[in-house]
Parts: C-alpha cells; sequence; structure tokens
C-alpha cells in the first residue's frame, strides 16, 4: 500500500471537527453527502479536500480508502450520520 499522505484522524482533529456538536457534525455530514441519499460513499469523498480549499488536491484512492474504514468498520462501502460521527469522536482520542 503507497504513503498515505492525508491521515483522516489527524485532519479531523486538525480543523477542529472534535470540538463541534453532535448537531454541527451532522451538518457537515450532509454536506458531505453530495448526492443527499443519507450515506457518504467513495465519490463524495475525493474532492473532501476541496471543500475546505477550493485549490487542493483530490484525495487519492488510498487516502479515500483511509477515510472509509474509519468511518465504516463494518466495510459496507457506506459511511452513515451515525458512522460519521462516531469517527470523529474516536478521532479525539487517536494521536
Amino acid at each position: 500500500m503507497a504513503d498515505i499522505s492525508f491521515k483522516t484522524n489527524v485532519f479531523v482533529q486538525n480543523v477542529g471537527l472534535t470540538a463541534k456538536s453532535d448537531t454541527q457534525l451532522l451538518k457537515i455530514f450532509e454536506f458531505l453527502d453530495t448526492d443527499n441519499d443519507g450515506d457518504i460513499v467513495e465519490e463524495d469523498l475525493r474532492p473532501f479536500l476541496q471543500i475546505f480549499n477550493v485549490g487542493a488536491r483530490l484525495l487519492t484512492a488510498a487516502e479515500t480508502a483511509d477515510f472509509m474504514k474509519a468511518g465504516d468498520p463494518n466495510n459496507t462501502g457506506k459511511i452513515s450520520s451515525a458512522g460519521f460521527i462516531a469517527m470523529v469522536r474516536a478521532a479525539k482520542h487517536q494521536n
């Protein structure tokens, strides 16, 4: 596996998502769910960095997979709103 420069838990901590309330995280989740189907899928995540900086690059396939693994521990291919909030809460305790 290629070296991953984007670490989901580090990014979540650095941008302050761990300090957000569940209500705020749900709004962020809804923003990330670009097709409004109630789940975040890989296609929703590729432009993730561009949400924070318009000129940012797309996530690589490996980075997207890392994000999916963090929010989808059951490997369903989808991150639910509850899974997203759980991922952010877990990131607060990771280094």
